[in-house]
């Protein structure tokens, strides 16, 4: 199973115990206003965060 739509950094756990084995991630991860605004770190910061809160539910 693949999830997409709802997944978020609070929503990722739940989604991987549920036998979710990768996550779809839109507008949870890419902030267009930080695009706009040329402020990747916060994207970058984001996707750390989800991919740390995955790295955990998988444990």
């Amino acid at each position: 199973m693949i999830a997409v739509g709802g997944v978020s950094v609070e929503t990722a756990e739940a989604f991987i115990r549920a036998g979710a084995v990768a996550l779809g991630v839109g507008s949870n991860l890419v902030n267009k206003k930080a695009v706009a605004e040329g402020r990747f770190d916060q994207l970058t910061d984001a996707a750390k965060a989800l991919s740390r809160a995955v790295q955990e539910a998988r444990r």
